[in-house]
């Protein structure tokens, strides 16, 4: 505290604040040259010493004794000096100078030695928490790399995730990693801190250049400027980067990769960081090589599930315009695109016509027909082969590529849509970047073609079948009218609405058309019952009734022979069962009776009751709404009737609305 007042009276003045702090930043800056303790003195003659703390030959800063007179008192004609020149008071200058502690000569070479044991025991503790800290992030790292393997990771994310740790962790400025395609070359996959002209040369073959040398050698190296090594970089040759490390990627005994690190400036890279960087690049083919087994399955899953999708079209059999656009947007998805189209033959067999497209404009979709022989997509017809086209504008059997050109596409590839050796059209891929189609990618391809001609056969079969058993349901519903007087010419109307409230419950294609079946023939065993009872003008006995609760089990007995399609007949069977389990023939409740059924029910119902009776007048529509709504929940299915209100709301028609 006394040398500190001594200070503190020469920092009072600017001047002497100054050559204090002069003097502070000469020592500073000296003391980071030095590995020993040292003595340095001030202008007023007072000593301070310094010693480095180092660790691994980097300076981290210093320890210092401030303010101490050595070995004989200060001078007192010096302090007159530095009295006058600061304009200090000489008396309270020299009282506070007698306080400064005084180092005899023994004490002095004491407080050298116990500053340098203090220094080092401060250097050995951040040794210790270098150490400490380096361990956490090599043990992050592995951890990291690690997660990795079991996380399912994109590939290309996987990449980059290890990439920019191993360079954060090691110090690096840069790096990249290379992997072994299947012509035996070097490519860089991901890299950071390379030049643009490094990044364009990426093939390497295995055995050239310092890559190839690891790759072929399965040896890690360090590189570094000046040394006698054939393999250098002409980086390192021309004085871009200080340091680097070669290291192979090894999985099960073959390298599938090399992993580089560099360093424009700093220490040199060490035997200590290439042990590091070989641990961290074991950890990383593993991981690379989990998430190339991982992308594979991924693919071949995308694969199967096109397959699947368009069989499960075949099955459903839906209308052709959706089966082409749900085939199409499956085919794309398998084959890494977002864009295609499907051109099937005309009839006179020449002319290709474009039925469907995915991701292209409605002016590319809309140019004209391609006759067979032309263009790739006639070719494709013509050869029946798999045609790819790497860039449009070096294919001479493109007479026109404008359109392609305007539309931005650069590559393609079509494939013949075959059926029973019979070709009914082709189905094209298309890139906007220049894409090159593997044989693998054409054997896919054309395979989905296949099962696509397949799926299409079957569609325009089954629409034959759906039209003919259609205009067969309709003509029976009629002979179903002109027996049942009340029901005239409303069998169509049923079956209308049927259909809409299908749709605004959002069931697929396959229930609809079930539903629209099944209502134009659920009252076809009423032929078996007398015109009589049918057309009786007066309310019906009980025993009449009777009889007319047998329809729904003729219906099944005379149509079970037919054998229709989906649930058609079932549906039939259950239209007069009620959800509380009252209706007939068999009692069912609402999770017994199929939702086909319970369709036909509520709009038999709502019909009967805004069709005139010989024995009442027909209800309103509001009246008969309001019945339905009473009814929910015990005859009718609640959700059916809210569906059909809302038919008969965007039609236009007055409902009832509850309070």
């Amino acid at each position: 505290d006394a040398g500190n007042e001594f200070c503190r009276m020469i920092k009072s003045c600017p001047k002497g604040a100054e050559r204090c702090k002069q003097f502070s930043t000469k020592v500073e800056t000296e003391a980071l040259k030095d590995t020993r303790s040292k003595a340095y003195y001030c202008f007023a003659g007072l000593a301070h010493f310094s010693a480095p703390i180092l660790v691994e030959h980097i300076h981290l800063g210093s320890i210092e004794i401030q303010g101490a007179q050595v070995f004989l008192p200060i001078n007192p004609n010096k302090l007159k000096g530095i009295a006058k020149d600061l304009g200090l008071n000489y008396d309270e200058l020299l009282e506070k100078a007698s306080s400064v502690p005084r180092f005899p000569e023994e004490k002095v070479y004491a407080a050298g030695e116990l500053l340098y044991a203090i220094a080092n025991t401060i250097s050995s503790l951040c040794m210790h928490e270098h150490k400490l800290l380096h361990k956490i992030a090599e043990l992050s790292t592995f951890s990291q790399i690690g997660r990795a393997i079991t996380s399912n990771l994109d590939f290309d994310a996987l990449l980059d995730m290890i990439l920019y740790t191993t360079i954060s962790v090691l110090e690096a400025d840069g790096g990249s990693i290379m992997l072994v395609n299947e012509n035996t070359e070097l490519i860089i996959k991901v890299s950071y801190g390379l030049p643009n002209a490094i990044l364009r040369e990426t093939r390497v073959p295995i055995g050239k250049g310092i890559s190839g040398y690891v790759a072929r050698e399965k040896n890690p190296v360090i590189l570094y400027q000046g040394m006698p090594d054939e393999y250098l970089t002409p980086l390192l040759k021309r004085g871009h980067l200080k340091t680097a490390m070669c290291v192979p990627l090894i999985v099960k005994g073959e390298v599938v990769g090399v992993f580089n690190l560099t360093r424009k400036s700093g220490e040199l890279f060490s035997e200590e960081s290439l042990s590091l960087f070989k641990t961290f690049c074991s950890q990383a083919a593993i991981a690379l090589e989990e998430a190339k087994l991982y992308t594979s399955m991924d693919e071949k899953t995308r694969q199967l599930e096109a397959f699947t999708k368009i069989g499960e079209v075949t099955l459903s059999a839906v209308d052709m315009d959706i089966a082409l656009s749900l085939i199409i947007e499956a085919v794309s998805r398998a084959m890494h695109t977002q864009i295609a189209t499907i051109r099937l033959l005309d009839d006179t067999g020449e002319n290709l016509i474009n039925m469907v497209g995915y991701g292209l404009s409605d002016q590319y979709l809309k140019r004209g027909v391609i006759k067979v022989g032309q263009s790739i997509a006639g070719n494709v017809v013509k050869t029946k082969e798999c045609i790819a086209v790497e860039n449009i504008s070096q294919d001479d059997r493109i007479t026109d590529t404008s359109a392609a050109v305007k539309e931005g596409i650069v590559s393609l590839m079509s494939a013949p849509l075959i059926s029973r050796d019979r070709v009914m059209g082709c189905i094209t891929i298309y890139s906007k970047t220049q894409r090159t189609y593997t044989d693998e990618d054409m054997e896919l391809f054309f395979g989905l073609a296949s099962q696509t001609a397949v799926a299409i056969e079957y569609t325009k079969i089954f629409t034959t079948i759906r039209e003919g058993l259609s205009k067969t349901s309709s003509a029976l519903s009629e002979a179903i009218s002109a027996i049942d007087s009340y029901d005239k010419e409303q069998g169509e109307k049923k079956a209308e609405y049927a259909e809409l409230i299908a749709k605004e419950m959002k069931f697929p294609m396959v229930i609809i058309e079930t539903i629209k079946m099944a209502t134009l023939l659920h009252d076809i065993g009423k032929i078996a019952i007398s015109e009589k009872i049918l057309q009786k003008p007066a309310a019906l006995t009980k025993e009449e009734f009777e009889t007319i609760k047998r329809h729904p089990l003729i219906s099944e007995e005379i149509l079970k022979k037919i054998e229709l399609p989906w649930d058609v007949l079932n549906s039939i069977k259950q239209h007069h069962e009620r959800i509380d389990g009252k209706g007939y023939p068999q009692g069912l409740t609402k999770e017994e009776i199929s939702v086909e059924a319970l369709i036909i029910e509520v709009v038999d119902a709502f019909y009967a009751m805004v069709s005139e009776r010989p024995y009442r007048p027909a209800m309103s529509v509001k009246e008969a709404t309001r019945v339905l709504q009473q009814e929910a929940g015990k005859q009718f299915s609640p959700e059916v009737v809210v569906s059909l209100l809302n038919v008969l709301r965007k039609k236009g028609m007055d409902v009832w609305e509850e309070a």
